[in-house]
């Protein structure tokens, strides 16, 4: 069974996560970081399809989440990660825009035209 929950296991609440009920990861059933991330990059591809560009980023990350939970996987959005500085511990130095299956970062990014830079290393790919 698949559940939505919007307060976060560090207790703030709008933090939205998702798991799968009843279910503890061991580490023989984790999923191959590859195959994990080719999900991942199906999930935004679909999203990307059906939406186009335009939207903002908002609205990808809650369509992305959407698909990524059709397709069964474990994630957390804008989740909350620490940084180490000096030897003292800063709690909010990041937020991970989508974390899947506790193992994939996802950084989500609306823009109207890919600055020239990318598209020409994306067309030698």
């Amino acid at each position: 069974m698949l559940s939505w929950k919007n307060v976060s296991p560090s207790g703030r609440i709008g933090d939205a996560f998702f798991t799968t009920k009843s279910t503890k990861v061991t580490k023989g059933m984790r999923i191959e970081f590859d195959e994990l991330s080719k999900r991942a990059i199906g999930c935004a591809i679909e999203v990307h399809k059906s939406l186009g560009p335009g939207l903002l980023e908002s609205a990808y990350e809650q369509c992305l989440a959407h698909e990524l939970a059709i397709n069964g996987l474990a994630f957390k959005l804008q989740w909350p990660l620490a940084e180490e500085y000096k030897g003292i511990r800063i709690d909010c130095a990041y937020r991970v825009d989508v974390l899947v299956e506790d193992q994939l970062i996802l950084e989500l990014k609306s823009v109207d035209q890919l600055p020239r830079f990318i598209r020409h290393s994306c067309s030698h790919i």
